[in-house]
């Protein structure tokens, strides 16, 4: 039976992390993302002027500065109704603007945008896999330079389930195809 690594993605409502399985050393190890940290939060800013999203700490320090715009805690909304009590009761904890959208669906306003959580979600698992393939590229350098037996083999991720309680993932199983071209 061949040994093949696995690739774990933990998308928080707080904080996110990716962690591969090392079949040699029989143990896990959490990947550090590209500021050095074992975990990412779970907070993105959409820049007004671009558009583009902020993701992680660069986007939690913005969180006083520029409360409508930073989102964070979405992941509880995800297959959640406008109508259900519990985001009723989590629409008056968070910063920014909760709508109802098509069919009760619940949405963010973020300026001109209106947004799901699956698709706010998808920018930190965007995220994970930009500061994965930069990590595992390192990896494979110090393995490479130090002329180990031990190798990475992610060529197969065909078991990784990702799971985000919503039928509307279709941008996460984008990325996760992206993921699993590259490597």
């Amino acid at each position: 039976m061949n040994e093949v690594d696995i690739l774990g993605i933990d998308l928080g409502t707080t904080n996110s992390a990716i962690a591969i399985w090392e079949p040699g050393t029989g143990q896990a190890r959490v990947l550090h993302n590209c500021e050095g940290d074992r975990i990412t939060p779970s907070v993105v800013k959409f820049d007004p002027q671009t558009r583009q999203p902020i993701v992680g700490k660069s986007a939690l320090s913005c969180i006083t500065s520029h409360p409508g715009q930073v989102i964070y805690s979405v992941k509880r909304f995800i297959g959640c109704t406008f109508r259900d009590e519990r985001v009723r009761n989590d629409q008056t904890q968070v910063t920014y603007s909760i709508e109802e959208v098509q069919q009760h669906k619940v949405a963010v306003r973020v300026g001109e945008q209106i947004l799901t959580p699956p698709q706010i979600s998808a920018q930190v698992l965007r995220k994970l896999k930009q500061d994965t393939e930069e990590e595992l590229t390192r990896l494979r350098r110090v393995i490479n330079k130090e002329k180990t037996s031990d190798t990475l083999l992610l060529e197969s991720l065909d078991n990784l389930e990702l799971s985000i309680q919503d039928r509307n993932v279709t941008q996460a199983e984008k990325l996760l195809a992206e993921l699993k071209s590259k490597l």
